[in-house]
């Protein structure tokens, strides 16, 4: 197909897995020159309705036009050649190789491989996006929204005529979003038509032309954005059923007296390639509270979260707990495949490995299948992770599935601290709602969050108090009274002189 796309159909979609029908007769129209985005609940369809389209799976039943010509298309490498570019949660990048190698993937022209020629031509083109990756930067050696920046990049790149963002501003900063749309708007002025999916309505209203709301597998309904409005999205996502009440929204007092149960005193981390990753960080985090670190990745909360969980020691300072050892602690990491979860594992089994020490799952020296399985039913149900059973594998769940198990994991049993990196990337609205009441709940019940958030709007909805890290510094501590605009200067490394003074 030689003549650019300018219309793309999916008719009648059906996919089955197993038992559960993930799309049922989802009808869709792309066109190039707009931004359509796609809306729904965790497992409604979204993602494997675009892994269709690009090829990564092949639907049961249906039909996808090109220009009203029919397509079959087998592979990612046939839809890349057809025009389509798809920015997935989870990347395709391959770590042990540098961003320009990703980038050249299955897209050198050149007879003869040149490595400085093209890392010069990558980073000129990175350069021109404003987005600081370096080219020749091993891809292993990336936070994770660096390497999604570097999957948003390579599909730019590769000037696909229709491109696919699932989730793009999860981990991007207030300043890296605007530079996204204004790069997005750019794309739509030269008739490249996005897909833009997303759990933020107020991002998809400002950035959107139409919005497909799927629900339970099927399209309920496409509406132009300038004629709908946010509670009009939800409850088309959300059909007869409402969202949780936001009960308690933001933070809530607790005592001054309230136990400390971790101190962190002038830390210094030094990165894998040597330098500093933090530079003399000090702070507190006391029972009942939940307490954010923000900022843009990449700013040392990796390293961070390392050094609180034993993980990477400290090259100076130190980490004190009550009681000199570390306390059991739950943990929501950063990327949930590469660090939560083993895909093939199923739901039950993921539930056991942060728990392999419960006497309550065991039958003397042996573990009672039957306690486990009735442990992962139980939690299933309380925390609304839709799957076909306990036995399922976790790699057949959709990603906002798979961040729910993970969260249902690190809170089991109410552990006295949990280290949340992003707990609710890739959930809908509902779902992270519910995510963050279960957090409150954690504290109130006397343990400690200790938030590592690029969510600025997430910070401010649970921290009573947060601090902003940029390249390793402490820039400035701040609470729901201060300003968007100062912690917006901290995250871009503007200090204002008040740095230093940690709020109580």
């Amino acid at each position: 197909m030689n003549v650019p796309v300018r219309h793309i159909h999916l008719q009648n979609i059906h996919k089955r897995f197993s038992a559960i029908r993930a799309l049922r007769g989802v009808n869709l129209s792309l066109r190039t020159g707009e931004v359509h985005a796609l809306l729904g609940q965790n497992g409604a369809g979204k993602s494997t309705l675009m892994k269709i389209l690009y090829g990564l799976y092949q639907p049961d039943a249906g039909r996808i036009l090109f220009d009203e010509q029919p397509v079959v298309i087998e592979s990612p490498a046939q839809a890349i050649r057809l025009g389509l570019g798809f920015v997935q949660q989870h990347f395709s990048l391959v770590e042990s190789l540098t961003v320009a190698e990703n980038f050249a993937l299955g897209a050198l022209s050149e007879r003869i491989y040149q490595p400085a020629a093209l890392q010069t031509r990558i980073q000129e083109f990175i350069d021109a996006r404003g987005m600081a990756i370096d080219a020749g930067a091993r891809v292993a050696d990336l936070s994770v929204g660096e390497k999604q920046r570097v999957e948003i990049l390579k599909a730019l790149y590769r000037q696909a005529r229709f491109l696919i963002l699932d989730e793009p501003t999860s981990v991007l900063s207030p300043a890296e979003i605007r530079n996204l749309f204004a790069e997005l708007e750019a794309l739509r002025r030269n008739d490249i038509g996005i897909v833009f999916i997303s759990h933020k309505l107020a991002e998809v209203l400002e950035i959107s032309d139409r919005i497909t709301v799927l629900r339970e597998g099927r399209a309920v309904g496409t509406t132009d954005a300038d004629s709908s409005d946010a509670a009009a999205l939800t409850a088309m996502m959300m059909g007869e059923a409402q969202p949780p009440r936001k009960a308690d929204k933001g933070p809530w007092p607790r005592s001054q007296a309230a136990k400390t149960l971790l101190t962190v005193e002038h830390l210094q981390v030094r990165r894998d390639t040597g330098g500093l990753a933090l530079q003399a960080i000090s702070f507190e985090l006391k029972a009942g509270e939940i307490l954010g670190v923000a900022g843009v990745d990449g700013s040392g909360q990796q390293e961070l979260v390392e050094a609180v969980l034993g993980l990477r020691a400290p090259a100076r300072g130190r980490i004190r707990w009550p009681g000199g050892s570390p306390p059991r602690m739950g943990l929501i990491p950063a990327d949930r495949l590469r660090q939560g979860l083993v895909p093939e594992f199923s739901v039950a089994e993921n539930l056991l490995l942060a728990h392999a020490d419960d006497p309550g799952l065991k039958m003397g020296p042996f573990y009672a299948p039957r306690k486990i399985e009735q442990l992962a039913r139980k939690t299933i149900a309380q925390f609304g992770i839709v799957c076909r059973d306990p036995h399922q594998p976790v790699q057949e769940l959709s990603g906002g599935n798979q961040q729910k198990l993970l969260v249902a994991r690190a809170v089991h049993g109410s552990p006295p601290v949990v280290v949340a990196v992003n707990p609710t990337w890739g959930l809908d609205v509902a779902a992270a709602a519910a995510v963050q009441q279960r957090l409150r709940d954690l504290c109130r019940r006397g343990s400690a969050v200790l938030l590592v958030s690029t969510d600025i709007d997430e910070i401010y909805a649970l921290s009573r108090r947060f601090f902003v890290l940029y390249n390793g510094r402490l820039m400035g501590w701040a609470d729901p009274s201060t300003s968007i605009e100062t912690v917006g200067r901290w995250m871009v490394g503007m200090a204002d002189g008040s740095e230093a003074r940690a709020k109580d």
